[in-house]
């Protein structure tokens, strides 16, 4: 393998890991405000209903991503922007989008539209943390006893990539 496209699958690879960390953030997120909403159907008081769900404290701005630029946005909420594929002539276009830009949400308030590429890190103000958010990933990856973290989805681009390289 060229050291060049060595260079170019450890970013796919990366890109991987921060889309799965980020969509599994989004799911659980819809999860913590669908608990909330309920606790605040059954009366509990506002405050007490946002912590009614364990999750709730993965978006109360210790966890966070840093961007190529050295910036630390803590997460409140997050979500994808494009996050299904469409059939079709157009899949292979929607699938090279899908979940690759991601509106983030500070405790402060404030938005951020920020693609994937961008990101450098993930930063959590605890260990415990960046293990929670990998165990959420894991979950939502059927093969994650197989693969390490972030690798299935790496792994079926570049199966797709090979595919496509390969004459007919």
């Amino acid at each position: 393998m060229e050291p060049a496209q060595t260079l170019a699958y450890r970013k796919l690879y990366w890109n991987n890991v921060v889309r799965e960390t980020l969509t599994s953030l989004s799911v659980e997120s819809m999860r913590v405000k669908a608990a909330a909403q309920h606790a605040l159907e059954q009366g509990v008081p506002a405050d007490e209903a946002r912590e009614s769900h364990p999750a709730a404290d993965l978006f109360d701005g210790r966890l966070a991503i840093i961007t190529e630029l050295g910036n630390r946005i803590a997460i409140a909420d997050v979500f994808p922007l494009f996050a299904c594929s469409i059939g079709g002539v157009d899949r292979p276009l929607s699938t090279a989008v899908q979940c690759s830009v991601f509106r983030i949400i500070t405790p402060d308030g404030e938005m951020f539209t920020m693609p994937v590429d961008e990101i450098r890190c993930f930063h959590a103000l605890s260990p415990e943390l960046m293990k929670r958010i990998e165990a959420l990933s894991q979950q939502a990856d059927e093969e994650a006893h197989e693969h390490p973290f972030g690798f299935a989805a790496f792994a079926s681009l570049a199966n797709a990539d090979k595919e496509q390289a390969a004459p007919e």
